[in-house]
């Protein structure tokens, strides 16, 4: 599926699965907050601007995934984190704060 926004978009929710080639997506910057995100095969995170995603403390599973901002990246709250074959990736420095990360094959990157 698809959640877009031509402006800002806020996301509150429980648990999110926006994986097999599901998007989430702003023109402007993006401020996620959920309990958890499966985004395997494909899912993708990222806005235009900054984007801001606190887990409260739940799992993200990010494998073949995408997470991504041109700006400021902001990953807080997180528990254990799954980034196998996945990105997450910034254009400007982020903070990415979990308990673990397991990220076999994946990548983490800021330029």
């Amino acid at each position: 599926g698809r959640l877009t926004s031509t402006g800002t978009l806020e996301l509150n929710a429980g648990l999110v699965n926006n994986s097999d080639a599901g998007r989430i997506a702003s023109a402007m910057a993006l401020t996620a907050v959920v309990t958890g995100l499966n985004q395997t095969n494909d899912g993708r995170l990222y806005g235009n601007s900054d984007v801001s995603l606190d887990l409260s403390n739940g799992l993200l599973t990010n494998q073949g995934g995408l997470i991504n901002a041109p700006g400021q990246l902001l990953l807080k709250n997180l528990n254990v984190v799954n980034n196998q074959g996945g990105e997450i990736s910034s254009a400007n420095g982020f903070t990415l704060a979990a308990t673990s990360l397991d990220n076999t094959d994946g990548s983490v990157i800021s330029d």
